[in-house]
């Protein structure tokens, strides 16, 4: 999964991230001002100075690697920054 997140960023992001893995078994995918939480419950939230498009690009980069349906993800509110798969 760590792969799967770094290539994602790598598509997406130009500055360095960081990519790590909680103790609840969820994973941040990190840069400067900004973080991506996908927390073991499958909600997926993006936080600080990300814009949501960057956000969106980068949960399709996942599911591209992953092979699985960006429409499996969906917003838990219309225009919100938290998603949850629908798998």
């Amino acid at each position: 999964m760590i792969r799967t997140l770094r290539g994602a960023a790598r598509s997406v992001f130009a500055q360095r991230i960081a990519i790590g893995m909680d103790h609840e078994g969820g994973f941040t995918v990190a840069g400067p001002e900004w973080g991506i939480v996908l927390a073991q419950n499958g909600e997926i939230i993006g936080r600080g100075e990300l814009s949501q498009e960057s956000y969106e690009e980068f949960l399709h980069a996942v599911c591209d690697r992953l092979q699985i349906s960006p429409d499996a993800l969906q917003p838990q509110e219309e225009n919100a920054i938290a998603f949850s798969p629908s798998l």
